[in-house]
């Protein structure tokens, strides 16, 4: 096979660590655009405000006032730095593990 042709067979391939930090990194996207749900959720789910009684979580755009207006938007990442440093490794595994199965497969059928 030919040098031209073996490249074009590899375009498209993610192979290695490049699979494991293109994983971690998106993972690491989806977590930071999701954060503030999360936090919200959590607060939920410990069903009651930070703030008093008189404050209470009644729903979601109320959280959202609630949180802001006392925290400012910096509280809606509490805690994003240690999720993502937990994330980047797993979602980074399981991307790379995925691709290299996936290519396995592909590589077995046209067998």
């Amino acid at each position: 096979m030919t040098n031209t042709l073996r490249r074009k067979r590899e375009v498209g391939k993610i192979q290695g660590i490049s699979g494991f930090i293109i994983g971690g990194i998106a993972g690491s996207i989806a977590r930071t655009v999701t954060s503030p749900l999360s936090v919200i959720r959590i607060l939920f789910q410990v069903n009651s405000s930070p703030y008093g009684e008189n404050e209470a979580f009644r729903n979601l755009r109320s959280s959202f006032r609630t949180l802001y207006a006392k925290e400012g938007w910096k509280a809606f990442y509490k805690g994003n730095a240690t999720s993502i440093s937990r994330l980047f490794p797993y979602t980074g595994i399981k991307f790379a593990v995925y691709e290299h199965v996936m290519q396995w497969y592909k590589a077995r059928k046209r067998v």
